[in-house]
């Protein structure tokens, strides 16, 4: 392994919580509330139960897979073929493509419409794309040591404006409990899952991480990612209940507007922005990372242009896309549900992949001292 650019399992999981946390945090939030209405926060549990049972499969890959020297792909490749390998590959850099290109969509939108509506779309975008893949470029180590420096503020924040607002919470709206039964929940419960399934990064990335993972790794992680939809949703609920919690754009966002410290000291809204564009930044940046190491038989400046071209592409696709309103249509219906079943497919599918490759070279190895 290059030591040089490898990080300690704290470090993926820091980057794990800003990245897919971002998505947890702010983008799945909205559709959920209106799936599953008062009940939405029933819905990280009941996902949570499921990917602990998830895990293990996780782990059985890893385990089978684990080699310093060599990444999950190249594993792959030397074990079932270079077609199903270049197969694998393709479908992992179009989900990536489209988590990049959505994740930058929706911080134009959102910047847009709070802080810089008289601002171009088309220049915060190139300037948020731009700096994204200079990061990736740099390499996971970099992406790491950056993390580090931004994620203190963000829990800071976010644990700032959850207690500031315990004066306005009624967590008396969270009451009755399943008042449209159990449906509304599993319904709802895609949007949760299509962020806790992105812990498939841990297994695309382990060739970059020191030591093995554990199933310890792999549970708190998704507990932390849980807690980090949980707590959102409870505090849109009680805050502004609900239905009109169902019907805000970003209620994560709209909660800031109710911290007041003061008669004299409010309007800390501002603070947002830092958590916002931090989350985006690593997320994005994050993807381009993945994007480069799924493709591990190209030369690195093959690798480099394989990056620049998805960034290129996201950054046009936001640029003359569509409206607010329907891409947030496409976001709730297509694109989140979607990551959901496309993940967890692909953690199936490298499992069974894994499991004839290893039948394959225990074949081989009994052969050779036969």
């Amino acid at each position: 392994m290059d030591r040089t650019n490898s990080i300690s399992i704290i470090h993926i999981s820091m980057i794990g919580m800003v990245a897919i946390g971002f998505k947890s945090h702010v983008l799945v939030i909205p559709p959920l509330i209106q799936a599953a209405g008062r009940d939405s926060w029933m819905t990280p549990i009941v996902i949570l139960i499921v990917a602990l049972l998830w895990a293990p499969l996780l782990l059985y890959i890893n385990k089978k897979t684990q080699d310093q020297n060599q990444s999950l792909m190249l594993w792959l490749r030397d074990h079932i073929g270079k077609i199903p390998t270049y197969i694998i590959s393709c479908l992992i850099l179009l989900e990536c493509t489209a988590i990049v290109s959505f994740a930058l969509n929706d911080t134009i939108v959102w910047t847009s419409i709070s802080y810089l509506p008289s601002t171009p779309n088309y220049f915060i975008t190139v300037i948020l794309a731009s700096t994204s893949f200079y990061l990736a470029l740099k390499g996971l180590r970099t992406l790491a040591i950056v993390n580090f420096v931004l994620i203190f503020a963000i829990v800071l924040f976010g644990f700032f404006a959850g207690i500031s607002n315990l004066q306005v919470k009624n967590y008396s709206l969270l009451l009755p409990f399943l008042e449209n039964g159990i449906k509304p929940v599993i319904h709802g419960s895609i949007y949760p899952a299509s962020g806790i399934v992105e812990m498939v990064i841990f297994i695309l990335l382990q060739h970059k991480i020191k030591k093995p993972l554990k199933y310890k790794h792999l549970a708190w992680n998704m507990l932390i990612l849980s807690s980090l939809a949980l707590g959102p949703l409870v505090g849109a609920i009680v805050e502004f209940g609900p239905r009109e919690a169902g019907r805000q754009r970003y209620p994560a966002f709209e909660e800031w507007g109710l911290v007041q410290l003061s008669e004299f000291v409010g309007h800390l809204d501002f603070l947002s922005i830092y958590q916002w564009l931090s989350g985006a930044f690593i997320r994005i940046s994050l993807y381009l990372i993945i994007i480069g190491e799924i493709f591990p038989l190209q030369k690195e400046t093959t690798r480099k242009y394989i990056m620049l071209g998805i960034i290129s592409l996201s950054t046009i696709l936001v640029c003359i896309g569509a409206s607010d309103t329907i891409f947030y249509k496409w976001e709730k219906i297509l694109f989140l549900p979607l990551t959901a079943y496309i993940f967890s497919s692909i953690s199936f599918i490298l499992a069974i992949c894994v499991w004839f490759g290893s039948k394959k070279s225990k074949k081989k190895a009994n052969k050779a001292q036969g």
